[in-house]
Order: C-alpha cells, then sequence, then structure tokens
C-alpha cells in the first residue's frame, strides 16, 4: 500500500516536470526575434478597409499576412511578420500604453534585446505653427492624460473646449 500510493504521486510528479520541461523548451525555441516594433496608440475602427488611425497604414504595409499574437495584459494582439517587424496597438493615454507596452516586452514569446521601437501618435498644431503632415520631434510632452482640447468657435456655443472621455 505504502509503495503503490508514494509510486502514484512519483508518477504524477514526473509527468508534471515533463510537461513543464516541454513547455520551457517550445517557448525558448518559439521566441520571435523583433528587430523593429511599430507602437500605435489608437486605431479608427479596424486595422484595413475603413478610416486610417494611427496603426492602418502600418498595418496594410506590413502586416496584412500575419496572424495576430494574443498577448495578455495588451490592449490589442501584436502582428508580426517573417522579417521580424512586430507592431500593435497598445491603446490611448499613458496608463494605457504603458500597461500594454510592459506586457509586450515581459512576454515570452518574443525576444526585444535586438530591438528598435517606433511610435506613432497624433497630436495638433496650430495653423501658425504648422501645416497637416508636419512631423514634428518633441523636447518636452504636454500630458492632457486622455482630455482634448479645441478652440471655442471650434465647439458648440458655449461648450467647453476641454473635456475628458466617460467612456473609459
Amino acid at each position: 500500500m505504502f509503495i503503490k500510493k508514494h509510486f502514484s504521486h512519483l508518477s504524477v510528479f514526473t509527468m508534471i516536470f515533463m510537461f513543464c520541461s516541454n513547455a520551457q523548451a517550445e517557448t525558448h525555441q518559439d521566441k520571435i526575434q523583433v528587430k523593429v516594433f511599430i507602437a500605435a496608440m489608437f486605431e479608427i475602427g479596424e486595422n484595413s478597409g475603413d478610416k486610417a488611425g494611427e496603426f492602418q497604414h502600418w498595418y496594410n504595409q506590413y502586416f496584412t499576412d500575419s496572424k495576430p499574437i494574443k498577448v495578455e495584459g495588451a490592449h490589442s494582439p501584436v502582428y508580426c511578420n517573417s522579417e521580424g517587424v512586430c507592431g500593435s496597438v497598445l491603446g490611448m493615454g499613458k496608463v494605457g500604453s504603458s500597461a500594454s507596452m510592459q506586457a509586450i516586452t515581459l512576454s515570452p514569446k518574443f525576444d526585444f534585446s535586438k530591438s528598435y521601437f517606433v511610435l506613432s501618435g497624433v497630436a495638433g498644431t496650430p495653423p501658425s505653427k504648422g501645416t497637416i503632415g508636419d512631423v514634428s520631434w518633441a523636447s518636452w510632452l504636454v500630458d492632457y492624460d486622455l482630455g482634448h482640447r479645441w478652440k471655442a468657435e471650434e465647439g458648440e456655443k458655449g461648450a467647453h473646449t476641454f473635456y475628458t472621455p466617460q467612456r473609459l
């Protein structure tokens, strides 16, 4: 009885150990070596075929044949092509985007040890300082979290010119 009981425990332990060892070996071998990671903050609708947000043009250029890779804790799936270019929509705001970025970079699915990062974000500029399509390199960041601001004459008469979306 004693030997039979311990033998069954030993068998279960051996099977669990073999399963864990194989899972770790597969995870290590299956890591995607990321050369470039493209991080966008939002997409208006779908990744392709509708009005483009920050990610759609990247998706159409690099990821149309890629399968989505779900990462626990990330806002959206990660897409990677065969050349090691990967990208994802991280979510808006500093908290959402940084939480997604952390989940992705800590995921055992990817190797970021030799990666470049491209962050794609949209911001407004007054017409006296720039035009549509201008590219700006920021020295400082103005942080309104997820609030939005516009000129008084662009909104409804008497309405606030700053608001924070309530859908969060």
